[in-house]
């Protein structure tokens, strides 16, 4: 960037590039610089717009709203600015207006054609809540941008939030396939086919936690022992914020026979963890954890 600048710096520069140029160059704060390049006369939007940010004048949003008024033509970002300072109650605003947010979202959809007006509509109304029309601003948003676009990640995250319901039980149906079947080569493939390339576990036989390959993992769940029985229950599934990771608690149950054919009680409780693979559009488990129940864990390793 610095390269750049000086670049720009031995170029034919108008009178207004060169104080745009000077500003990026100055080590003082740039908006009270550009306020007092307006107060001294100069009509150029782009000062009274980083002016606008200078908080001695007034609370930013006022000076948006002021901008916004002298420069119709220049406002949409202002309209941008103001539509989220009024919906999350910043900038100056004290209390958060949705009418007022949207009507700004409105305004700047007006003034600008791209897709961006159509992100921040989406991410605003996310924000408050309102999935149905944040997925249908995102899809527009999506239209506009072209293909790949930029907003199909937050197009992503929305349509894994209206479809929770759906996901959870998916990962509440692996979760049981993963701990519930045999040891017969078709099970075993369906879980390999459930599990990340590498993935952590912490087991119920309170041993340290390792990292291990599919095929480590395949082969320590039944090392030392002979599995009877062993069900899954209460499954209860939550998603962090961006639906790419889920943390599936639950109770696993039932008995084993070891090596000197004594027969265990097992019961642990555990936490596993998946995450979406971008690729795929499969949910992997990560990581498991496990702690004895009310019964015993599994065989030691030692």
């Amino acid at each position: 960037q610095d390269a750049l600048l000086s670049e720009a710096s031995e170029m034919s520069l108008s009178s207004d590039e060169r104080l745009w140029l000077d500003l990026t160059q100055s080590d003082d704060p740039w908006q009270p610089a550009a306020t007092a390049i307006v107060e001294s006369g100069n009509e150029a939007p782009v000062f009274s717009w980083m002016s606008s940010w200078d908080t001695n004048r007034g609370t930013v949003a006022e000076n948006m709203e002021d901008f916004a008024e002298a420069y119709p033509d220049h406002a949409a970002s202002a309209y941008n600015m103001l539509a989220y300072a009024y919906a999350d109650a910043v900038w100056g605003v004290e209390e958060a207006d949705m009418v007022r947010a949207l009507r700004y979202l409105d305004l700047y959809d007006a003034a600008h054609e791209g897709p961006n007006a159509a992100d921040s509509r989406s991410e605003i109304l996310w924000n408050a809540g309102e999935k149905a029309g944040a997925w249908t601003a995102i899809r527009s948003a999506v239209d506009k941008g072209g293909n790949p676009s930029m907003y199909a990640d937050r197009a992503g995250t929305i349509w894994r939030a209206m479809n929770e319901e759906n996901l959870a039980k998916a990962i509440h149906d692996q979760v049981q396939a993963f701990w519930s079947g045999s040891d017969e080569e078709a099970d075993m493939e369906a879980r390999a086919a459930l599990l990340a390339p590498t993935s952590s576990h912490c087991d119920s036989n309170l041993e340290a936690c390792y990292s291990a390959t599919k095929d480590e993992v395949l082969a320590a769940l039944g090392a030392g022992a002979e599995w009877l029985s062993l069900e899954v229950s209460d499954v209860d599934v939550t998603f962090n914020s961006d639906y790419r990771t889920a943390v599936a608690t639950h109770m696993n149950a039932g008995q084993y026979k070891t090596d000197d054919d004594n027969v265990v009680e097992y019961r642990a409780r555990a936490s596993s963890v998946w995450s979406l693979d971008p690729w795929s559009g499969d949910w992997l488990l990560i990581h498991g954890n496990f702690a004895p129940s009310g019964g015993a864990g599994i065989p030691s390793t030692k």
